[in-house]
């Protein structure tokens, strides 16, 4: 009996290792230090379990594991809605004349279109 709850205990631990390291292949997942690959893999099983429990609990809708599995949700809003952050204006006393229009793409200030996350 207390060998089969020691194995009860150690199956979601080779669960989980079994699937980070799939979610690394499926997700083409490379980190550039073992101590990221561990902490993204904590981050990953936190993840990993919030979805179990809510899924556990939740008949409405079904979470996944998604390619942003690796991130804490303040992780991927700040990776993917972060905007521009100015430093403010500067004020000068000088007084410039403007221009009626100008010619954005002739300046190259206008890029080609990104992925916009679809």
């Amino acid at each position: 009996m207390r060998l089969l709850s020691f194995l009860l205990f150690l199956l979601p631990s080779v669960f989980a290792i079994n699937s980070f390291e799939e979610f690394k292949t499926t997700y083409n997942k490379v980190y550039k230090t073992r101590e990221h690959e561990l902490y993204r893999r904590n981050v990953f099983y936190d993840n990993l379990n919030r979805i179990v429990h809510h899924n556990s609990i939740n008949e409405e809708f079904k979470l996944e594991i998604n390619e942003f599995g690796d991130l804490y949700s303040n992780e991927f809003y700040t990776k993917r809605f972060s905007v521009y952050k100015h430093k403010g204006l500067r004020h000068s006393n000088e007084h410039h004349t403007l221009p009626l229009s100008v010619d954005w793409v002739q300046r190259g200030a206008v890029t080609p279109a990104k992925n916009q996350g679809q």
